[in-house]
């Protein structure tokens, strides 16, 4: 993960992290690639869900480094967005996944 050196967006606001580009919006590092209408689930920070998550989808460790407030695009259409409060069940995780 690094922040962007140069560009409009350049700053503390812009993280990269795998091949995705973060923002800081609304309280939250943010993909640059969700759009509105998106299916999102709302995921507690280090719960079962969140390991869950990482289990089912390690190439989102680095995103989901950039810390307890992360909105990602997960699948096709599909967001998961960490926080401190959300489920913590895996199998919801697992089943929004699918």
């Amino acid at each position: 993960m690094k922040e962007a050196k140069s560009g409009a967006g350049a700053g503390r606001g812009v993280r990269t992290a795998g091949a995705a580009t973060f923002t800081w919006k609304d309280g939250a590092w943010t993909d640059t690639r969700i759009r509105p209408g998106m299916k999102t689930l709302k995921v507690k920070y280090l719960s079962d869900a969140y390991f869950a998550l990482l289990r089912l989808r390690p190439r989102l460790k680095e995103a989901l480094a950039l810390g307890e407030r992360v909105r990602v695009l997960a699948a096709e259409g599909r967001v998961i967005e960490v926080a401190p409060d959300g489920i913590s069940e895996a199998a919801k995780v697992e089943a929004f996944l699918r």
